[in-house]
C-alpha cells in the first residue's frame, strides 16, 4: 500500500494565493508576549 499527497493548489486554484503566504492573523502577539498565555486570555473572552 502506498502514499497520495493531494495538493490544494491543484484543486482550488482561486485560493492558491493563501497556500504560500497564509492567512494573517486577526490578532498580532508581540515579540516579547507569551503568545499561548495571550490566546488562552483571548479565548476566555470575546474579544
Amino acid at each position: 500500500m502506498g502514499y497520495n499527497l493531494n495538493m490544494s493548489t491543484t484543486r482550488y486554484e482561486e485560493q492558491a494565493k493563501f497556500e504560500f503566504v497564509g492567512i494573517p492573523p486577526m490578532v498580532r502577539a508581540s515579540q516579547n508576549e507569551d503568545w499561548m498565555a495571550r490566546a488562552m486570555e483571548l479565548l476566555e473572552t470575546d474579544w
